[in-house]
């Protein structure tokens, strides 16, 4: 295959082309596919989630599997043979594996091109140190994709440490639709159900994960309750640390101040994002911008994040936002109730914040990209 280039510079066809999306049920993959589905592009998705077809978008649902178990090389062989038939029967132009894992094992011994793997955090800097078994079927996946992607520094350079040619490496952001995710979403009445009313409200939006260690959050709440007493923490997100983060609030005795949502609908997150007075997210790594980052930026928030080389990239200490060392909540406490006091502060980092996710990560703009990308690779692998 040519040389694909890291730009946008191709001259963007006319023709309409056949994406076969391979993903879950990632609420990333979904925005994704409905984009190039609305530019009028012939899409197909091959998942292992439970997805009923949606906006025209035929929709092939696998049986989960264990790719590793012993008792199970007999259904993963029956399951490469039962995607085999499936792009016999799509015919697309182009696939595009998201998240290296699971399926993205099999699509190599598919043996269709082009295909594009996307790499998107724990999938490519986790799971591949954790057993050799997991960063031989990735480095495969990775050496025989016709393109790669990742949206930040840290995957870009996993990316080539298992085998991925610089060459062949595009950065393009997951972007933020910034007219669903923008100030004007603010809730008076949200508020109220909340609570809240005139008081400060803090937001993260992480999920339930020890990954994203919201208990640190929960421990920092006590010291910026001391000096803010009606401050008000909304939790949002769902997973399986929801029982113990509860309970820990209710230990340390800050319950009443603290609210947990659950997963939000699509359409309610913007007016939680837009109403609330700064964002935290505690998590141990990023890989690139973290979507519920952005989406708080979009919307005019200050944001406190950890320490993380992506985060650097989008947020200067003390201009747009601050940064904290990770596990350490009286540092997170200090730079919340400095917020707290600091009304002006507040508001000219959320002004700042949404100016850099304006010109930085438009999601129409990136998805623009890619659709250049997708269009220049079949016809590069066409010649």
């Amino acid at each position: 295959m040519k040389k694909l280039k890291n730009s946008c510079s191709y001259e963007l066809r006319r023709d309409n082309i056949k994406l076969c999306f391979v993903g879950t049920s990632s609420v990333h993959v979904l925005r994704w596919i409905k984009y190039f589905a609305e530019k009028g592009h012939v899409i197909s998705l091959i998942t292992l989630s439970d997805i009923k077809p949606f906006n025209g978008i035929r929709v092939f649902n696998l049986e989960p599997y264990d790719f590793f178990h012993p008792k199970n090389v007999i259904k993963v062989c029956q399951l490469i043979y039962r995607i085999k038939k499936l792009i016999k029967e799509i015919k697309p132009d182009i696939i595009h594996v998201h998240q290296i894992s699971s399926l993205a094992y099999i699509i190599p011994f598919i043996n269709f091109h082009p295909y594009i793997l996307s790499a998107w955090g724990s999938d490519i800097l986790v799971r591949p140190n954790e057993k050799k078994r997991y960063s031989l079927l990735a480095s495969n996946a990775i050496i025989k994709a016709d393109l790669l992607h990742c949206d930040g520094f840290k995957t870009y350079c996993a990316l080539e440490k298992l085998g991925g040619s610089s060459q062949k490496i595009v950065k393009v952001y997951y972007g933020t639709n910034i007219d669903n995710f923008n100030p004007q979403k603010w809730s008076n009445e949200l508020r109220n159900h909340l609570g809240i009313e005139s008081s400060i409200m803090v937001i993260s939006t992480r999920n339930l994960m020890p990954i994203y260690n919201i208990e640190t959050l929960i421990r920092a709440i006590p010291k910026v309750l001391e000096i803010h007493p009606y401050v008000k923490f909304i939790i949002v997100g769902s997973g399986p640390e929801n029982e113990t983060l509860q309970k820990l609030a209710n230990d340390l005795c800050v319950s009443t101040n603290t609210i947990f949502t659950g997963r939000l609908s699509e359409s309610e997150t913007p007016h939680y994002y837009a109403s609330a007075d700064i964002y935290v997210s505690t998590s141990l790594s990023d890989a690139g911008l973290a979507a519920s980052t952005a989406e708080a930026m979009a919307c005019g928030l200050p944001v406190i994040v950890t320490e993380d080389p992506d985060n650097r990239d989008w947020i200067k200490d003390g201009i747009n936002g601050f940064i904290i060392p990770v596990k350490k909540p009286d540092i997170l406490a200090k730079r919340i109730i400095e917020l707290i006091n600091n009304n002006k502060l507040r508001k000219e980092m959320g002004r700042r914040n949404r100016e850099i996710i304006i010109d930085k990560n438009n999601y129409l703009t990136e998805m623009g990209k890619m659709e250049i990308i997708y269009k220049n690779t079949v016809q590069l692998v066409k010649k």
